[in-house]
């Protein structure tokens, strides 16, 4: 079985800062709490570079 994480608890800080603490922690699906600041999701550029992370 597979487990996943909202952002929500994170959602005062960027994702991007918080992306290696998730990995440490061996989570592999996170479902990301679209919120400026936390996730920009109206930048295209921003979109591209976290499909990468």
């Amino acid at each position: 079985m597979n487990f996943g994480i909202s952002t929500m608890p994170l959602e005062d800080y960027q994702l991007k800062s918080k992306l290696p603490l998730l990995e440490e922690a061996g989570i592999r699906y996170i479902e990301v709490k679209p919120k400026e600041g936390h996730f920009n999701y109206y930048d295209p550029k921003y979109l591209d570079e976290m499909s990468k992370e």
